[in-house]
C-alpha cells in the first residue's frame, strides 16, 4: 500500500507483510536500529517504523541512526489520519 500523507514525509510505502521480513535483513535494520520496528518507506531515502512507545518514526537510510528518528505521528491511528483520500 502507498499513498499520500498532508504531512511531511508527503508520500508513503507500507511493505507487504510477506516482504517485511527479508527487507529488514536485507537493510540489517536489527542491527542499527534494534529499537525500531519498521513497516516502509517514504519512496525516497528514509524508513517508517514503530518506535517503543509506538509513534511513527522517520529516519534516514543513511547513516540509519536511532537519534535521527523524526516523529510522524503519535500513533499508527494518527498516521493513517493524516493520510490523503
Amino acid at each position: 500500500m502507498s499513498g499520500a500523507l498532508a504531512v511531511a514525509p508527503r508520500y508513503f510505502e507500507h511493505w507487504a507483510v510477506d516482504k517485511v521480513d527479508g527487507l529488514n535483513r536485507a537493510y540489517r535494520i536489527a542491527e542499527a536500529l534494534p529499537n525500531l520496528s519498521p513497516f516502509g518507506t517514504n519512496g525516497g531515502g528514509e524508513l517508517l517504523a514503530f518506535d517503543p512507545s509506538g509513534q511513527v518514526v522517520m529516519v534516514p537510510f543513511i547513516p540509519m541512526r536511532e537519534e535521527d528518528a523524526v516523529v510522524v505521528a503519535s500513533s499508527w491511528t494518527a498516521f493513517a489520519q493524516k493520510i490523503i483520500d
